[in-house]
């Protein structure tokens, strides 16, 4: 019994090392109607371009370089052709996380793109950042 005891504690143990990292970045996306298959297109100007699903409506994007503020901005696109949007939201040390409401496409509007793909900029250590979408 004892053997069994310190073998689940030497497991809780094993498991409660945190290998996480604390986004130091936040943007909270509200308002946004999308579902889990959708796809979000991220832009970090002058840093990265990330698009994926949304998921359970969370993404991380790490090791972006530093830098005095991060001008972010979010598309929903669908074959590139974006459905939705925000405006460009500032972050920086003195407000590392803010609120943006999420603003349905009535007209044309061209998705987010820099000159720089996610490959070029991404560093090891660095910035995380954490986009929630909440509604």
């Amino acid at each position: 019994m004892d053997t069994l005891v310190l073998l689940l504690s030497g497991l809780l143990i094993s498991c409660a090392i945190d290998d996480r990292r604390s986004a130091d970045l936040q943007l909270d996306v509200i308002g946004a109607p999308l579902v889990d298959t959708d796809r979000v297109r991220i832009c970090v100007a002058d840093q990265v371009v990330h698009e994926s699903t949304v998921g359970h409506g969370r993404i991380a994007i790490g090791g972006l370089a530093d830098s005095a503020s991060f001008q972010i901005t979010v598309n929903g696109v669908q074959d590139d052709i974006p459905f939705g949007k925000t405006t460009p939201v500032s972050l920086d040390a003195s407000q590392p996380w803010a609120e943006v409401n999420w603003e349905n496409c009535s007209q044309e509007c061209t998705p987010c793109s820099i000159d720089k793909t996610s490959s070029d900029n991404r560093q090891k250590t660095g910035h995380m950042l954490a986009i929630h979408f909440l509604n």
